[in-house]
């Protein structure tokens, strides 16, 4: 009989967040490695913050050993050798394997990942906002951006938007500025979500839209089938204003009542933070205000 050979190409993947300058660096050096040397397939796998911290938990137990302590901003694994580490392990691993020796600028990382960044958002045709919040006395503040899925909800993007941005100046129905900025997270359901958005007491009892005090249920076809969906709360059909919640799970029960109109695209630690905040009868104590926010530019 003859005998078979398995002559199947190594493939070099290279994954990581795209505002990640040594997830940049790391993808420019393996497209330069490929490129000259040959019996070596690459494949790039490059995602916002959120789905690659995701994509991070679930691949270390996978991979186990060393990746287990893995916290680097890009992921390097080689489809026979495994796991090889992140940046710097990966120039060292192509200098003993290949003798290559390359490397490449954080600086030029740095801008190559946000100039990927804003091609991301060009691509999508989507809108982008963030929130600043600030925990308590401590004089940082710690950023949520969210993309909108403004195809699917039009008006409610817009609504969330213009809170966010502060761009309407008179006042809302309820006699309360239409801004986000200055109002409190008020309410955290441990293990489901962080609520915020009453622009008018701030107690969760009352906001108001650009519209008018509601407006009404545009679409449920976007699912709550993840951590950092954003979606609007209500009481009852047609009955949105200006708050608003993001998840710390998937939550299916609320998909036919509540309108999810975006996500948390960058910010996983924040999220992590507010999941984590001590409570007073699901009240953030101390408080979590929303510093700033506006339109991601």
């Amino acid at each position: 009989k003859r005998l078979r050979y398995n002559c199947t190409m190594p493939v070099l993947t290279i994954a990581g967040g795209m505002r990640d300058a040594s997830f940049q660096q790391a993808r420019a050096l393996g497209e330069a490695l490929v490129e000259s040397k040959k019996g070596l397939k690459l494949k790039v796998e490059e995602m916002n913050e959120m789905e690659w911290k995701l994509y991070l938990e679930k691949k270390k137990p996978e991979l186990g050993g060393a990746a287990y302590a893995h916290t680097q901003g890009c992921l390097i694994i080689h489809s026979s050798e495994g796991y090889l580490g992140g940046l710097r392990e990966f120039e060292v691993w192509a200098r003993s394997t290949y003798n290559f020796d390359a490397s490449f600028d954080s600086k030029a990382g740095a801008d190559l990942a946000e100039k990927r960044f804003d091609e991301y958002r060009a691509a999508t045709k989507n809108e982008f906002v963030f929130l600043d919040l600030k925990f308590g006395e401590k004089k940082e503040t710690s950023r949520l951006i969210f993309e909108l899925f403004v195809e699917t909800c039009p008006n409610t993007s817009k609504n969330f938007l213009q809170l966010c941005t502060g761009e309407i100046e008179k006042k809302g129905s309820e006699g309360c500025d239409l801004h986000y900025k200055g109002n409190p997270i008020h309410r955290i359901v441990p293990g489901g979500w962080a609520q915020g958005g009453d622009i008018k007491s701030g107690s969760g009892n009352g906001g108001a839209s650009i519209y008018g005090k509601t407006f009404v249920d545009e679409s449920f076809s976007i699912k709550h089938d993840r951590i950092g969906v954003l979606a609007m709360a209500n009481n009852g059909v047609h009955t949105n204003g200006s708050q608003f919640y993001i998840t710390f799970k998937a939550l299916p029960f609320l998909d036919e009542t509540k309108v999810a109109f975006g996500h948390v695209i960058d910010g996983y630690e924040t999220l992590m933070k507010l999941q984590e905040a001590p409570l007073k009868n699901q009240r953030p104590d101390p408080a979590i205000i929303i510093a700033d926010c506006g339109k991601l530019v």
